[in-house]
């Protein structure tokens, strides 16, 4: 005797097939891939004519449930791969013909085939007897996403159309309020809502790995490619391990709309940092290629500039008279090279505006700091 389970596997396994008619009525060009049943549901891979749409779902479903009504039987057949081939060639399916030439790689001599009406398709089954078995108030398409054909990024991306199907009304009404319940409580909704955390395009999955994107962006890349570690994943998706913390809280300001009434804010963290030093450089604790920052920004005005740097100062300031080394201390000033303005991002007049602006906190705060030359970061000077 069959548990709900294999029931509901059966169901849609054979909802998946029905899926694919109804793709085919649409757009009879349209070549299929593989169609199985997953948890909740099913989905089937197509290539298509164009790009699916939301309204294509309704469509697609109204055609779903014609099948239904029909009340088609599920034959099945077993064929020898020539014979298969021959088929598919008729339909020009060029998907299953690659899969057929697959399955003839590993040995196999014959494969099985099910039609219901005029669909045919390649399956190794089991299905339910025919499609009026199943309910067509109980079932319902959900949404369209990528997939390369055969989960390899070097082929053609396909359409994946979703379904889900239960063995009545109740089943399809319960699972929606159980989605519904879900995405209440999804931590990325909440997330964002309640303003704990923020996800980039530019980032990534992260933290402590970003998109070589984040970088580029910001001119680390073309300034310090050397000194990045970075790492491909077997997606074809260029990764850096995060040498230093700038782009990223500049990302998590960007996250949502400000306002100049909301300025200054400021981020502090306590981050890991890797750098691909060069052998010769590295010297003990003082150079290493791993390090854990105290790093902090704040986003301001123009005007607010000055305080701010001032307010850092002072932290920097009680931190080493809290260690006894404030009277031994010594501040460099870290400005451009002057004769190589290319080597730095930004306007020149932005340039000269801050390294005023830090001279003169320099000067009122008494911190005596000894100007450096060629020093300055690529974005400004410190």
């Amino acid at each position: 005797m069959e548990s709900k389970n294999e029931k509901l596997e059966l169901l849609r396994h054979s909802t998946a097939h029905i899926l694919a008619a109804a793709v085919l009525e649409m757009f009879p060009e349209a070549k299929f891939g593989i169609g199985p049943a997953i948890e909740n549901g099913f989905y089937y891979d197509f290539e298509l004519p164009r790009t699916l749409i939301p309204e294509d779902l309704p469509l697609l479903e109204e055609k779903m449930k014609a099948i239904i009504k029909a009340n088609h039987a599920f034959e099945k057949a077993e064929v020898s791969v020539e014979e298969a081939m021959e088929k598919f060639k008729e339909l020009n399916q060029t998907l299953k013909q690659e899969l057929i030439d697959d399955l003839h790689k590993q040995g196999n001599k014959t494969v099985t085939i099910y039609k219901s009406g005029n669909f045919v398709d390649l399956c190794s089954g089991p299905h339910i007897e025919s499609t009026g078995k199943i309910n067509p108030k109980a079932l319902a398409l959900t949404k369209v996403s990528g997939a390369y054909w055969k989960g390899d990024a070097s082929k053609q991306q396909l359409q994946r159309i979703y379904g889900v199907v239960f063995e009545d009304k109740d089943g399809l009404k319960n699972y929606f309020n159980m989605v519904a319940e879900a995405e209440k409580r999804d931590h990325r909704k909440l997330g964002k809502e309640l303003d704990l955390f923020c996800f980039s395009d530019l980032v990534g999955p992260g933290p402590h790995l970003a998109k070589i994107d984040l970088y580029e962006k910001s001119g680390h890349a073309q300034k310090f490619g050397e000194e990045l570690f970075q790492v491909t994943s077997h997606y074809k998706q260029n990764y850096v391990m995060k040498p230093v913390q700038c782009p990223h809280q500049t990302q998590i300001f960007a996250s949502k709309a400000r306002s100049y009434r909301d300025l200054p804010i400021r981020y502090m963290e306590s981050e890991k940092q890797y750098r691909d030093e060069k052998p010769g450089e590295i010297g003990g604790l003082q150079r290493v290629i791993a390090i854990t920052v105290e790093d902090g920004h704040s986003f301001c005005t123009v005007d607010q500039v000055k305080q701010e740097v001032k307010n850092m100062v002072e932290i920097i300031k009680n931190f080493y008279i809290s260690l006894g080394m404030w009277e031994n201390h010594s501040v460099s000033l870290s400005v451009r090279d002057y004769a190589h303005p290319e080597k730095y991002i930004g306007e020149s007049s932005d340039w000269d505006l801050c390294e005023k602006m830090l001279q003169e906190i320099s000067d009122e705060m008494d911190l005596k700091a000894v100007k450096h030359e060629g020093e300055a970061a690529l974005y400004g000077p410190k």
